[in-house]
Order: structure tokens, then C-alpha cells, then sequence
């Protein structure tokens, strides 16, 4: 008993000795030190820098920045300081997991300003309707700086914002001038249903009057439908509209031309004149049954698209008895639907569409009688979906297509009996065309000596 007293003993001293090792175990530092450069820094008022502060040791590393003067120097939590007034102040950076630790650098301000600085410059809102309010506000940087507005607008003083109310849209240029120079900044602010110019919802047109009634209309947010107009040769009363969601010209007897849309650059849907090239007439949600008495009997121009750049959906021509040229559709670069153009039956020489590039939807020419030849589509690079050449009568060649580099779909030249070329899309290979080509019943044409560089299927004439 006397020998496991013993051991007892022993055994507790060894514990106790243990413990008290770990009670006077001293804790490991992780930041062993922080640093700023550079330790003196001199700057003219309106000027900044950036100081670099470094932590050492293991752990958070992140730094706390402050300024014992405000008012001469600032400076914000990644270091940068900016100079307002002569004076000092000392810049002070801080290890935020160890606080006790701590670097600083001198900073001197002198009084003389190279340039003013106009570091921020804002309106809000930026978009208004005509009469609201717009705030323009900035902040300026330098000594004996005085500011001023334009369009001008009064006395501003010390002043560091003011309301303006813009009638139209309106770009605003602050300029912050000193004895060393000055600096500009701008702002626009943007007037929207200017002069109730933007005119919401679809219209259909079939009379002067109603015509008239969208003289102010810059913008027609809807679909414009021009159907029935007997006794109107042109459109010039739309001679303020510069953009439209859809626009239907269908069946005008009276109408010779388009003038009057020379201000108009974009559709953004679908564009058609005359017939829509199929069954039904679609119009982004409206819909028109097609009948015989669509077309535009007396139209002989399109004067009036000259400045027409882009359509988003899809562009018809057709059914256009008298017309000649569409030479008016030369500015026209994208059209993002299909481009259908048929039974016009004046139309000679198809001379329009020079500056096209691409066609994003299929891309038809078909039921002409006196169309010889298809020019002045040398820009023309590539059609989304097929190509359809059919029933052209009097179509020599295809020069107009020289340019063409790929075809999303099939190539389909059909039915065109005075067909004798087909020399300009030769070079096309398999890998240029999406779909398959099928060219047939060309009375005139000898495939053999075309040296085509594609496949045709079936029989090629």
C-alpha cells in the first residue's frame, strides 16, 4: 500500500509540472512590423499620390489609413492622398490586426496650383421629359478656381450644383478656370417625347387627312400601315419621321413615290411595299391576308429611302407594277429578316441594294418578266438562309451575286429561261453553302460549262 502511495504521488508532481508549462507558454505574435513610403511627401494643392504601406510578418495584412488633417490632406483606405490647402498633415497607417503598430509619412501642401481640377461632374436623371428638372452637380479641386457653365445659365459662385430644366436635349459643359489654366467636363442630359414627336401605337393610313395627322411624329413606336391612298402621289407630310417599328405601303393608286421618308434611317421590324411576298402579310403581331389588289399600281421610285440604313425584319418588294429602279436603296447596309423582291414587272436591271452586306433571313428575286440583270450586289457577303433565283424570264446572269461568300441554306435557281451565266457565284464551294443546291428547268443554261466548284443536286440546266 505504502509503494502505490508513492507512485501516486509521483505521478501527480509529473501532472502538475506538465500544466504549469502551458499556463506560462507566451503567444505567438503573427505581425512583426509595418512600414510607409515614402516617409515625406510634398504636393501642390489639387494634386495626389499614392503612399504604399507594408505589414510584415503572417496573418491579416489589410492596413487603416488616416489624416491628422483633413482639411489640408485627405487620404482613403488604399492610400491615396489628395492635396486641398497649403499646410501639412501627417498620413498615418495602421496595422489593423496588431493596432499598436504603425507607420507615418509627412505631407506638405504649397499654395501654388499647377491646374484646377474638376474631378466629378454629374446630372440626375440623366433622361427627362420637357419642363422636368435635371440636377447638375461636381466637385473642383485647386485654389482661386472660379466655374461657369454652358449653355450659361447664371452666376454660380461657390456654388457646387444647380437645377437646370432643358427644353431639348442638351449637352452641359462645366469649365473650372484658374491663373494656371483650366479643365472641362460634360454631361447630356436627354429629352425624351420632345415636341410630343414620338407618337405610340400602330396606325392605319388610308386618307390626306389621316396622313396629315402624323406630321409631328418623329417616332412611331407601333406598325404604320399606308393602304388605300387614291388621290396622294407622295408622303412628304411623314417628312419628319426618322424611325418606325413596322412599315406597310400596300395598294395606293395614286401614289408615284416615297418622298417625304428621306429623314427615315431605321425600321425596326419589317418593311413592305407593295405585297409580302407570300400568303400573309406579317407585321409583328398584325396580320394581313394578301389578295390581288395588293401593289402599288403608279409607284415609279422609291425616292424617299435614300438614307435608309437598316431593317430588323424583313424587307418585300413586290406587286409594284410600274416600278423601275430601286436604285433609292443604296445607303441600305443590314437587313436582319428575309429580302424578297418579286413581280415588279417594270423593273429592268434590279440596280438598288449596293451597299448591302448581309442578309440574316433568306434572300429571293422570283415572277419578274423583263428583269435582265441583277447588278450592283457586289457587296453582299452572306444570306442566313437560301437563295432563291425563280422565274425571271428575261435574266441573262447573276453578276450582282460575285461578291456572295456563304449561303446558310440552299441554293435554288429555277425557272429563269434566258439564264445563260452563272459565272458569278462559280467559286462557291460545298463548304459555302449550308444547305443544297438545286438549279433546274434554266432553259438556255449549259451547266457543264460553268465549271461550278459545288455540288448540284439532281439534274443541272
Amino acid at each position: 500500500m505504502r509503494h502505490t502511495n508513492i507512485a501516486f504521488a509521483v505521478l501527480l508532481a509529473l501532472l502538475l509540472v506538465a500544466c504549469g508549462d502551458d499556463a506560462i507558454e507566451e503567444p505567438v505574435i503573427e505581425i512583426e512590423g509595418i512600414s510607409i513610403e515614402p516617409t515625406r511627401l510634398g504636393l501642390i494643392a489639387g494634386e495626389s499620390a499614392t503612399l504604399q504601406a507594408r505589414v510584415t510578418g503572417f496573418g491579416n495584412r489589410n492596413v487603416l489609413y488616416s489624416s491628422s488633417a483633413p482639411a489640408i490632406a485627405t487620404v482613403n483606405g488604399m492610400g491615396l492622398v489628395v492635396a486641398l490647402r497649403p499646410g501639412t498633415a501627417v498620413i498615418t497607417a495602421t496595422a489593423e490586426a496588431e493596432t499598436s503598430l504603425f507607420a507615418t509619412s509627412l505631407v506638405t501642401v504649397t499654395g501654388t496650383s499647377r491646374l484646377p481640377t474638376i474631378t466629378s461632374f454629374s446630372a440626375a436623371p440623366e433622361v427627362i421629359q420637357s419642363g422636368e428638372i435635371a440636377t447638375l452637380s461636381w466637385e473642383v479641386l485647386g485654389e482661386d478656381v472660379e466655374v461657369s457653365l454652358q449653355p450659361e445659365i447664371g452666376e454660380l459662385g461657390d456654388a457646387t450644383s444647380v437645377e437646370v430644366s432643358p427644353l431639348e436635349t442638351t449637352t452641359y459643359t462645366l469649365t473650372a478656370s484658374s491663373a494656371a489654366g483650366s479643365d472641362q467636363a460634360s454631361v447630356l442630359i436627354t429629352i425624351v417625347g420632345e415636341a410630343e414627336d414620338v407618337c405610340v401605337g400602330d396606325y392605319t393610313i388610308g386618307s390626306q387627312d389621316e396622313l396629315a395627322a402624323l406630321r409631328p411624329c418623329r417616332i412611331i413606336t407601333g406598325t404604320l400601315i399606308i393602304d388605300g391612298l387614291e388621290d396622294v402621289p407622295n408622303l412628304t407630310a411623314l417628312a419628319s419621321l426618322e424611325e418606325v417599328t413596322n412599315l406597310a405601303i400596300l395598294n395606293n393608286p395614286g401614289l408615284e413615290s416615297l418622298k417625304g421618308l428621306e429623314n427615315m434611317t431605321a425600321i425596326q421590324g419589317n418593311l413592305t411595299i407593295g405585297g409580302g411576298g407570300g400568303g400573309i402579310i406579317e407585321l409583328s403581331g398584325l396580320e394581313l391576308q394578301q389578295t390581288q389588289s395588293f401593289g402599288n399600281d403608279n409607284l415609279t421610285s422609291l425616292e424617299g429611302l435614300d438614307n435608309l440604313l437598316t431593317v430588323g425584319g424583313k424587307l418585300s418588294i413586290g406587286l409594284n407594277d410600274n416600278l423601275t429602279s430601286l436604285g433609292e436603296l443604296n445607303s441600305l447596309t443590314t437587313v436582319d429578316g428575309d429580302v424578297f423582291i418579286f413581280d415588279n414587272d417594270a423593273l429592268q436591271f434590279m440596280d438598288g441594294l449596293g451597299s448591302l452586306t448581309s442578309v440574316g433571313g433568306s434572300f429571293g428575286i422570283y415572277d419578274h418578266e423583263n428583269l435582265e440583270r441583277i447588278i450592283r450586289l457586289g457587296r453582299l457577303r452572306f444570306v442566313g438562309g437560301n437563295v432563291t433565283i425563280f422565274r425571271n424570264d428575261a435574266l441573262v446572269s447573276l453578276d450582282g451575286f460575285g461578291g456572295l461568300e456563304a449561303i446558310g441554306g440552299d441554293l435554288s435557281i429555277n425557272f429563269n429561261f434566258s439564264l445563260t451565266s452563272l459565272a458569278s457565284i462559280a467559286s462557291l464551294t460545298n463548304d459555302d453553302i449550308g444547305g443544297e443546291a438545286r438549279i433546274f428547268d434554266n432553259d438556255n443554261l449549259d451547266c457543264a460549262a460553268q465549271n461550278l466548284q459545288f455540288t448540284v443536286v439532281g439534274i443541272c440546266n
